[in-house]
């Protein structure tokens, strides 16, 4: 029983993180949560939204026209698809042209 719960999460979370091709709809843009830390050290916070990893270009452009709040650094920026954990910071794009696995191994470096 416990190795079939495995199983579907890990083929779930694999879904997720592969384009996805649904119906009339492909993916073409990957999502990223960006933010930037200045106090301190400043630092970048730059990853790949698990709430939204991928969108189609008509739901990034609904995703963009309805965001509500400050898109900015340490703002908080809500949008209708991506950013669900309501993370500061605001939602970015990276279109799938040319998409490579980002985990890469060590001999591709």
């Amino acid at each position: 029983m416990k190795a079939r719960y495995r199983l579907r999460n890990l083929e779930r979370r694999l879904e997720r993180e592969r384009p996805p091709k649904t119906g009339k709809l492909t993916a073409e843009f990957e999502v990223f949560l960006y933010d930037v830390y200045t106090k301190g050290e400043p630092q970048v916070f730059f990853e790949r939204d698990t709430t939204c990893p991928f969108l189609c270009p008509e739901h990034m452009v609904e995703n963009e026209e309805n965001v509500r709040g400050v898109r900015a650094p340490r703002g908080s920026a809500m949008y209708p698809y991506s950013n669900k954990n309501g993370a500061l910071g605001f939602t970015i794009y990276r279109h799938l042209d040319g998409y490579e696995d980002p985990v890469k191994s060590e001999e591709e470096f």
